[in-house]
């Protein structure tokens, strides 16, 4: 890894040196370009070091069954004080549709992201079917569920089309 970082450091001060005679901007594009390598290279390796969501033994049928939520708190900084959701309990019954209503940085997106198994919850259980979510595989689960988020991109088609991630629309599902 430093080895490649070197390597594109010094490609990079060779081209630029090789252009400019100015000895400060050349120190400036060099730094900024050798970070922004650098950045790119720890974002790539932080993929890389991604566990798989789906390790081991996990539950593929998801029931048609009511989610419960368990006293959950969560804090996206575990060192921080104050959790960001803190003792939330509530249940979202079996054929109802629940709004997730508040005011902005109430926590809303944060919920829907556990409830997706994008994050797991820092204290307290989400279950279905009286079955943890952290038993189903997650990846059928998502694809049961059908959720618009903030910084989603929208495209110029239906809302059906908008929401469901792929494939045909369950028109039985789709509530008119």
């Amino acid at each position: 890894m430093i080895e490649l970082l070197r390597y594109y450091y010094y490609i990079i001060i060779d081209r630029i040196s090789y252009k400019n005679n100015n000895y400060y901007f050349k120190y400036q594009n060099n730094y900024f370009c050798f970070y922004k390598y650098k950045r790119n290279l720890d974002e790539i390796n932080e993929i890389y070091n991604l566990k798989d969501e789906c390790e081991g033994e996990k539950v593929a049928k998801i029931p048609h069954d009511s989610i419960n939520v368990h006293h959950i708190s969560f804090k996206y900084d575990k060192l921080a004080e104050e959790a960001v959701l803190k003792d939330v309990d509530f249940e979202i019954k079996k054929g109802k549709s629940t709004a997730i209503v508040g005011l902005s940085g109430s926590g809303k997106t944060t919920l829907l992201k556990l409830l997706l198994g994008f994050y797991t919850p820092d204290v307290g259980t989400i279950t279905i079917g009286g079955i943890s979510l952290l038993d189903y595989d997650i990846r059928e689960w998502r694809k049961k569920c059908g959720v618009v988020m903030q910084d989603g991109f929208v495209y110029s088609d239906t809302i059906a089309r908008n929401i469901v991630p792929s494939g045909e629309i369950d028109k039985k599902r789709l509530i008119l």
